[in-house]
């Protein structure tokens, strides 16, 4: 088997090993991790048209031109097949992998230019991915970020998650190396100030859609990635605390930022204020801003003069002044007295980097200020806004299709797939299958 290879390569490349073992898990239910593989499916319907190949012999065929070049791509008429580690199915992906083989005078199922392949493909075209494995020390989150974004089967519900997560698990504790965190706090600072960094000039969204580019599919509707990776039941709320709470999850994985921010997620300004007492601000704390007679603005202190302070913060805008609920990722320059004396300053102790994250972890509950957080409507057939898409969103992360079978159209309009969707939640859970999401099925879905 090439598992050890697989990891290594992985790992060399940048993956940190939980996202190496949360990709490999993933590629494993795909294809076993065998670079030659054909879907079943496409050997089934050539046998039943008199064309039989077993894997070796398929790949032997596309190598030496029996196979051409479109027949690889569109190996039956209006049909997609999935090929390799990854089980690359669109003619697109398929093609890209199919020039790269020729070019290196590689068979189609050389192993190492498939990885080169993958990482390539991770590295352009699937960033939010290649982020999230490059940083996270979760391998959950990493199983979960494959599935869903790039891997992309009709099925992501709990018996798929939890079948890949096993697969990774495996991985993991097969491969993974428990050296010890040498990081020192400034390197701790430095990283997530770099994560924070590289997200500026990010705008939130209209829609679902464009969630990962920076620029496409602009609005004022609060629809971010941030809400996406951290907390997506809050998607289409104010975004500045979660922002801070993805720069630190991405930096550290998800566990180690709980311990920082001492409670998951920070999305409330005053509750990580009661938290800290501190009035001097230092590089790398998280700013608490005063405004309106509360804390109603957060951001990362980048730099300290005598006379000013640098911040990265979410949901602000290039204006002077403090910006809340602003739209985009801005870098912003204070002077020390025009910010509030009642500004605070929240400092994670980023010696538990340093430690590993052995320090005992305290977690302190989310407030839920109904003037903040998402206020639960119900939705029922002919239910249309926020709430429906929302709802659409959960369901659908939860695998629960449409009657016909098929991933929920998130349009934020409730109708019959929506409704069906509903009563199989309800079913499933030992609710009242009525079809109508209120308080006890929202109660349920979202844990309010």
């Amino acid at each position: 088997m090439h598992e050890a290879k697989i990891f290594k390569y992985l790992v060399d490349s940048g993956l940190t090993q939980e996202g190496a073992s949360g990709l490999m898990g993933n590629l494993q239910c795909e294809s076993g991790l065998i670079p030659n593989k054909v879907e079943i499916l496409c050997l089934k319907r050539l046998r039943e048209l008199g064309k039989i190949y077993t894997d070796a012999t398929y790949t032997a065929f596309v190598d030496d031109g029996t196979i051409s070049r479109n027949s690889f791509l569109h190996p039956l008429p209006g049909k997609q097949y999935g090929y390799g580690l990854a089980q690359w199915t669109s003619p697109s992906r398929k093609e890209k992998l199919y020039d790269l083989c020729k070019s290196r005078g590689k068979s189609i199922g050389d192993l190492d230019t498939q990885l080169e392949y993958l990482v390539t493909e991770l590295k352009m075209s699937f960033r939010s991915v290649w982020l999230i494995l490059t940083t996270t020390h979760d391998v959950k989150d990493a199983s979960d970020t494959v599935l869903i974004r790039f891997e992309q089967p009709a099925d992501t519900g709990a018996t798929i998650k939890n079948e890949r997560y096993d697969a990774s698990m495996r991985f993991y504790k097969q491969f993974a190396t428990r050296e010890k965190n040498s990081m020192t706090t400034d390197q701790a600072i430095t990283k997530v100030l770099n994560i924070a960094s590289a997200e500026k000039g990010y705008l939130e969204k209209a829609s679902l859609a464009e969630l990962d580019s920076k620029t496409l599919n602009a609005g004022s509707r609060n629809y971010t990635k941030y809400w996406r990776d951290t907390y997506p039941v809050y998607q289409g709320q104010p975004w500045c605390a979660d922002f801070v709470s993805w720069c630190f999850m991405r930096a550290f994985g998800l566990e180690i930022a709980r311990k920082l921010l001492k409670h998951w997620p920070f999305v409330y300004c005053p509750t990580l204020a009661d938290m800290t007492s501190n009035k001097t601000p230092k590089r790398g704390s998280i700013i608490l801003f005063y405004k309106g007679g509360e804390y109603a603005h957060t951001g990362i202190v980048k730099e300290v003069s005598k006379y000013s302070i640098t911040t990265i913060e979410g949901n602000t805008s290039g204006a002077s002044g403090i910006i809340a609920n602003g739209g985009g990722v801005c870098e912003k320059v204070y002077s020390i007295n025009e910010l509030s004396q009642h500004t605070k300053y929240f400092i994670p102790d980023y010696s538990i980097v340093a430690s590993g994250g052995s320090v005992p972890e305290t977690v302190t509950p989310v407030k839920k200020e109904t003037n903040y957080m998402f206020e639960t409507t119900t939705v029922q057939n002919g239910t249309t806004g926020k709430s429906a898409l929302l709802l659409q969103t959960l369901l659908k992360g939860k695998g629960y299709n449409g009657s016909d079978g098929q991933p929920l159209v998130l349009d934020g309009e409730a109708g019959p797939k929506t409704v069906w969707a509903i009563k199989n939640y309800q079913n499933a859970h030992k609710l009242d299958a009525d079809g109508i999401c209120g308080p006890k099925t929202w109660k349920c879905i979202i844990g309010l």
